[in-house]
This record gives structure tokens, C-alpha cells and sequence, in this order.
């Protein structure tokens, strides 16, 4: 089975593996069955023995006595949208990450206030609609997974009669012609240069989709192989089809052309093009997502969330006086990331640096996931993240520096179990030949280091776009980015480039 195929990587370790497969045969039963009784409306009962099994088969997962779609719908039961279909005043809600998802929740929440104040809320969402979508991995398709598509759609229904919101299908908007032409356009594509430079429309078509799949393959540079162009070529389509229902909607519907665009992430290929679309129509857009601490949600008008700049907003902010409770604030949250304070798990243990790296001078290099969005395409100067390290690596052994480099892996590595071997503390083992004799120490996700001691008595800290950056400057010690931090160009770092 294709699935069982992708996850036989070398340097995926056997626990990972087992962990894995042990996680799809539980599927491949657990699914129907969670669906018939949430059918049967008796799941709740069952959650309590569900999760005990899950935990004596050591599965990260526990089940709510309701499904996040059931609770989402129930919430309105007292506060149903208002039909403003007449309205001239229309925004858009594209969301393609299916009706159990808590955003779906959030961006109903924001039209419902709209749609009170007279906006007319449209939700254009997926029913398996497009060949793939951003909900896809290696290790997660719809092919290995029957109910991937079934599990992100069915909801829509349910949510569409508990909250009387106006939610639409693409596939209503999909014509007969279309998939031939998606067909068409993506045969000739044979290479990574085609499928990166292919334009639909005038559309970029082939940019936008670059990031999503590096991101189903959990990598950090794209192969120029038979299963990259294929996947490559399925976004390719999936884009075109979006574009092409979105064109039949305002043509059947000129009345629905928003005057707002609301986007989950807008960073990915699907959500991408409705930014790229909104841009070139001079339309305004809102994209959002959370962000490492808990209870958090940031948002970016008229551009990518993602990117994490506000330099406007900074301007207007800076004229503010900054005052005394604010300072306090924001140095307990800087110091409150070293213990993992307010976020979503804690990466560094409170352990003590070697006493023998102390008195050694020393610069720290902190990695990156390569297959992080902060990292995906996000490369000013260097071909990618593990090019980067690679050049770090043969200056220091080519010109021999007094100081020690030291090479921190992210310690998220050791907690992530992804079908994939692009983790950069499997790179570093697999040139570990090359690194003997060299003045260069790898501390690896595993090890007991704490990056902040390693940032307390370094000389200087060399990062790519990690918002580690930040706390190294918090620490009064000079940073080096090479990457698209969000920061790069602020005062308190120095940017590579120049």
C-alpha cells in the first residue's frame, strides 16, 4: 500500500514507524465505527473506553464526548445568522480545512457579527472538489485514507442547518469542461522548472502551489523525481479548479464579488490564490492563524499573516508611550519562553551547560524544522535552510576559526514523528565523518542542552528565521539571520545580506 511505502524512510526511526503504522490500522477500524455512532448520536458514550484504549496503545490522541463539528454547531442553536442575501456588502470566508476545524468555527464567529451588523457572509468550502488539498501528506491521502475527504465535507451540512450561515460548494461551480481543462494544462509540465514557472491566466499558478508541496512531503527543497512532479501537477489542478469555480461564481453570481476576503493561513497553495485573486482585483483581505502561545490569534490585512510583520502598525504603536505595565509584560513572556510558558509544549529543560563549553569561546548555530512555513521558500540568500548549514559548516573547516561552532538542532525534532527523513539532526548524523576532528560540537534534539545556556555564556548566535533570534537579542548577544526572519531588518540583529 502506497501509504505503508512512504513511511519506510531512511532515518525514520523504528519506534516512528511502528507508531505510525499502528496509527492506520487503528483508522482504517476506528473510522467507521466513529462514524456510525456519531450518526447514531451514541458517540459520547463510548468516548470513555475509546480513550482508554488509545492510551494503552500508546495513541496521542483523546476524543471530546462530542466532535468539534457537533459542538460548533450546537453553540449556535440560540444565534442563527440573519438571511442579508440583498446585501450589497459581501465577505467571502474560502476554507478548505473542513467543518471540524476550530477556525471554521472562528471565521463563522467573525461573519455572524458581520452578518449582524448587514454583511452578506459567504463560505465557499471544498467537497472534494480538488484533486488534493492542503489537508494532504505523504503519509495522509485521501488515497490511503477513504474517509480524509468525507471527514473534512460531511460537517458543512450539519453546520449549514444549525447556523443557517450561506455556505457553498465549489464543486456547484465546478463545470463539466473544467477538469479537462486542469487535464490539459498540467501534461506537458515534466520537469520542477515547468511546474515552478507555470502561469494560468496571467496567475502564478505554479509558485503558489511550490510551498504546499514541500510541505506534503515534509521538505525543506523540492526532488526533481516521478513522485514530486505528480503531486506537483495535482496541485497545479486543484489550483486551476478553485480559479475556475471562483470565475463561474461572480459570472452566475455577480451580486456575491466580495468587497472582503477572510483567509485561514492564506500562505498555502488554495488559500494563496484567493490572496493573489483579492490583490489584483484591489479587493482587501484578512489572513490569520495562531501562534505559538496558547489562546492566541493574529491576523495581517493585505498580506500574509505568516510573514509576521506589522511594520505599519508598528509605526502608529511606537508613538504610544510605552508604559511600566506593559515593560513588565513583555519581559515576563520573553522570560517565560525559556520554562515554555503559554505555549504549546516546552522544548528546553532547565539543564546546566557543560562546565568545559563555559570557558570556551563559542558562537551557537540554532536549525531550524526545514519543513516549517517561517522556512519554506523563505530563502533571501541561500539556496535553503540545510544549504545554509552546509556553507557554515565547510567555512568553519575551511578557514578554521579560534571559535567553537556549536550546532543546536531544534529540539522539536525529538517530539515531531513525521514520515520523513528531512530533519536537519538526521543530516548532521549522516556527515558526522565529515564533522570529526573539525572544531564544531553538535548537540542534537535528544540531548540534554537547554539553548538558553548555551545563549547565556555564547559569543554571538547565527539563525535562519527562527524567533529565537529575538531572544538572543533579548539577551544582549549579537545575532547573525540568514534567512526571512521577520526581524531581519530591525536594529537589534544583523542581517546577513549585507
Amino acid at each position: 500500500m502506497q501509504w505503508f511505502h512512504l513511511i519506510h524512510l531512511k532515518g525514520l526511526s523504528s519506534q516512528g514507524i511502528k507508531y505510525l503504522n499502528r496509527l492506520q490500522r487503528l483508522k482504517k477500524i476506528g473510522q467507521p465505527l466513529i462514524i456510525i455512532l456519531d450518526k447514531l448520536r451514541i458517540f459520547s458514550i463510548i468516548v470513555p473506553s475509546l480513550n482508554f484504549v488509545l492510551r494503552k496503545l500508546k495513541i496521542k490522541k483523546q476524543f471530546q464526548r462530542n466532535l468539534n463539528y457537533r459542538l460548533i454547531g450546537k453553540s449556535f442553536k440560540k444565534s442563527k445568522f440573519p438571511k442579508n442575501t440583498s446585501s450589497e456588502k459581501v465577505i467571502l470566508f474560502p476554507f478548505f480545512s473542513g467543518g471540524n476545524n476550530i477556525f471554521f468555527f472562528m471565521n463563522l464567529v467573525i461573519g455572524y457579527r458581520m452578518a449582524k451588523k448587514g454583511y452578506r457572509c459567504v463560505y465557499m468550502v471544498c467537497d472534494k472538489a480538488v484533486p488534493v488539498c492542503n489537508s494532504e501528506r505523504a503519509h495522509k491521502t485521501r488515497e490511503s485514507d477513504s474517509y480524509l475527504c468525507y471527514n473534512c465535507s460531511q460537517p458543512y451540512k450539519y453546520l449549514k442547518r444549525m447556523t443557517h450561515a450561506e455556505i457553498l460548494y465549489i464543486s456547484e461551480y465546478n463545470h463539466a469542461e473544467d477538469s479537462k481543462i486542469a487535464m490539459e494544462e498540467t501534461t506537458g509540465l515534466n520537469d520542477l522548472n515547468s511546474l515552478l514557472n507555470y502561469h494560468f491566466d496571467s496567475i502564478p499558478i505554479g509558485k503558489l502551489a511550490e510551498k504546499s508541496v514541500m510541505r506534503y512531503f515534509f521538505i525543506g527543497k523540492l526532488e526533481d523525481n516521478e513522485k514530486t512532479r505528480l503531486v506537483y501537477q495535482k496541485f497545479i489542478k486543484s489550483i486551476i479548479t478553485i480559479h475556475l469555480s471562483l470565475k463561474h461564481l461572480i459570472q452566475e453570481q455577480p451580486e456575491i464579488k466580495p468587497e472582503s476576503i477572510m483567509l485561514y493561513n492564506g500562505t498555502l497553495s488554495l488559500e494563496g490564490y484567493y490572496r493573489l485573486w483579492a490583490e489584483q482585483h484591489s479587493i482587501n483581505y484578512i489572513t490569520q492563524e495562531t501562534y505559538i502561545g496558547q489562546d492566541s490569534w493574529i491576523y495581517k490585512k493585505n498580506d500574509e499573516v505568516m510573514k509576521l510583520r506589522w511594520d505599519k502598525e508598528w509605526d502608529e504603536f511606537q508613538k504610544l508611550p510605552f508604559m511600566e505595565e506593559q515593560e513588565n509584560q513583555a519581559i515576563s513572556y520573553l522570560n517565560g519562553l525559556s520554562k515554555g510558558k503559554e505555549m504549546y509544549d516546552r522544548l528546553n529543560m532547565d539543564i546546566e551547560i557543560d562546565y568545559e563549553l563555559r570557558d570556551k569561546d563559542y558562537v551557537v548555530l540554532f536549525t531550524n524544522l526545514n519543513f516549517d512555513t517561517a522556512v519554506l521558500g523563505r530563502n533571501p540568500i541561500f539556496d535553503s535552510l540545510k544549504d545554509w548549514i552546509n556553507k557554515i559548516i565547510d567555512f568553519w573547516i575551511n578557514n578554521k576559526p579560534k571559535q567553537l561552532l556549536v550546532i543546536r538542532v531544534h529540539p522539536a525534532e525529538a517530539k515531531l514523528i513525521k514520515p520523513t527523513n528531512d530533519f536537519i539532526g538526521i543530516y548532521l548524523d549522516e556527515i558526522q565523518d565529515k564533522l570529526k576532528g573539525q572544531n564544531i560540537k553538535v548537540y542534537g534534539s535528544k540531548d540534554e542542552v537547554s539553548s538558553y545556556e548555551l545563549i547565556k555564556y555564547m559569543k554571538a548566535g547565527l539563525v535562519y528565521s527562527s524567533t529565537i533570534g529575538m531572544e538572543i537579542a533579548f539577551n544582549n548577544k549579537p545575532c547573525l539571520i540568514a534567512g526571512d526572519a521577520f526581524y531581519k531588518n530591525e536594529s537589534f540583529c544583523d542581517d546577513a545580506s549585507n
